[in-house]
């Protein structure tokens, strides 16, 4: 993969968290590979979440944005694939 550019803040200007292999129990993966990687935006508040991953539930965590209180929900990615953030339009009122 390459990259053209990292940024390293989100929009509120707060460091991106990574964590990879086994780094990903915290967030509830229980059988981690080595090459397994997260990174998450602890958004607005800077605050982590008690987010754990359900496999059950993966849609769970797609959550509508309806007030300023949604932009302290964590975004969290698991191996380039969304696990924790808004619907998609969710700002639209879809």
């Amino acid at each position: 993969m390459y990259l053209k550019v990292l940024p390293i803040t989100n929009g509120w200007d707060n460091n991106f968290r990574a964590w990879c292999g086994l780094g990903a129990v915290k967030f509830g993966i229980t059988h981690p590979l080595a090459d397994d990687f997260f990174v998450a935006s602890l958004v607005r508040d800077d605050v982590r979440d008690d987010y754990v991953f359900d496999p059950d539930s993966v849609q769970a965590e797609f959550y509508t944005v309806k007030s300023l209180a949604d932009f302290d929900k964590d975004l969290i990615m698991w191996n380039g694939t969304w696990i924790r953030a808004p619907r998609s339009g969710a700002g639209s009122g879809s």
